[in-house]
């Protein structure tokens, strides 16, 4: 009887007070603008939360929603507005250093190095219980926006009295422990694409590089160049003095592509693109550059399908010509190496922009490949070489 008399008081006590939400309506009602002050702080917390993003600045905010909208594999990704479409050169080409790759070798003394050295180090032992004289060679970093930190580290070690080369990959993302596995290395056939125009004497350099590198690479490797109406007759006529098709035993695909003028970069690199199988790697490269024999093992090296692509940093040659100047062109985008099925992703080349510009097509190309959630490793290569040329070709065009 007693316990049932003190639920009965405590129903009554509580029926006094009212309920929790009338409290608290009651309380609002007689303190208005502080309680007004706590809901809206309530609500924009909740909208945080939930929305996964904190409050940043209108720069962030655009960018967010760009990343959102490049992770659909689609070609309406061309008429996105991005936001280096208005940023202008200069904020572009600095966001694009960020992407440098940062490369050590030994002794080191940076505490992350030494990490990754002896992170490295172990994981291999783990691997190799019977390695020895385990060797660090190099370590390449760079910095990536969407997975952190990654690496390549460059082993050798010896196994049954030989020497034994590896290569190990690490990511660090800086809050867990490092991820480290055997760097993979692309087999798939590279396809060279270039365009030509008006580029007689840089175009005969282009093929003695590629000659070259048909002799001494074992890479599967393909050409296709896209030519224009008037000097279309001397760009076929080196091809055909070259060892690329005068070789008894010669394997490699040629592809010719003739387009009548006006002259229009991006849609010729695309169409040029498009003729790929979507397991097969595009490496574009401009008329005017050299390259050493062993260009085709850096792409191996950086390129891996669904993961990344590779966008040397070329040396600018001034080849004594007054008025230039020799440097590393850390803004310089045009050279770039990826799936084929990784391109598809984004759409490729935006043809409708860049149809008849030329200049920045490179540029929204590299961004496009990043915002679809690829790595870009940038690595200098001072053996890879662009040669001074005049603007006017183009424009006659």
């Amino acid at each position: 009887r007693r316990h049932v008399s003190m639920r009965r008081d405590a129903r009554v006590i509580r029926s006094s007070k009212g309920s929790f939400q009338d409290r608290i309506i009651n309380w609002i009602k007689k303190n208005r603008l502080l309680g007004l002050v706590i809901v809206v702080g309530f609500s924009y917390l909740t909208w945080i939360i939930f929305s996964h993003r904190g409050p940043d600045d209108a720069m962030t905010r655009k960018l967010n929603q760009i990343k959102g909208h490049y992770v659909k594999p689609s070609t309406e990704l061309l008429s996105i507005d991005a936001w280096w479409h208005h940023a202008g050169n200069d904020f572009a080409e600095n966001r694009i250093r960020t992407f440098e790759m940062q490369v050590s070798t030994p002794p080191y003394t940076d505490w992350k190095m030494v990490y990754y050295e002896r992170s490295s180090t172990a994981a291999l032992q783990d691997a190799q219980p019977l390695a020895q004289d385990i060797k660090i060679e190099r370590i390449e970093v760079w910095r990536d926006y969407v997975s952190g930190i990654h690496a390549l580290v460059d082993m050798s070690y010896s196994k049954n009295q030989q020497i034994q080369k590896t290569v190990l990959e690490i990511e660090d993302d800086e809050a867990r422990p490092l991820v480290i596995y055997p760097a993979s290395k692309a087999s798939s056939k590279i396809y060279v694409i270039t365009t030509v125009y008006r580029r007689p004497q840089h175009f005969k350099r282009f093929v003695k590089c590629l000659e070259q590198l048909y002799m001494q690479t074992s890479h599967n490797f393909g050409l296709i160049i896209t030519m224009y109406e008037g000097d279309e007759r001397d760009t076929e006529e080196v091809l055909k003095k070259s060892h690329l098709m005068t070789s008894a035993n010669s394997k490699i695909t040629i592809k010719i592509l003739k387009k009548k003028l006006p002259f229009k970069k991006a849609p010729s690199l695309q169409e040029s693109i498009d003729l790929l199988k979507s397991d097969e790697i595009a490496f574009m490269v401009d008329v005017d550059m050299t390259f050493e024999p062993d260009v085709l093992d850096r792409v191996t090296r950086y390129v891996v399908k669904g993961k990344r692509a590779w966008c040397p940093i070329v040396w600018y040659n001034d080849d004594g010509q007054p008025g230039t100047q020799t440097f590393f062109a850390y803004g310089g985008t045009g050279i770039i190496a990826l799936y084929k099925s990784d391109i598809d992703k984004f759409g490729g080349y935006d043809v409708a922009r860049y149809s008849d510009k030329h200049g920045f097509e490179d540029t929204d190309f590299f961004f496009r490949t990043h915002y679809v959630g690829l790595q870009i490793a940038r690595s200098q290569e001072s053996t890879f070489q662009h040669h001074p040329h005049s603007r006017d070709t183009w424009e006659a065009s």
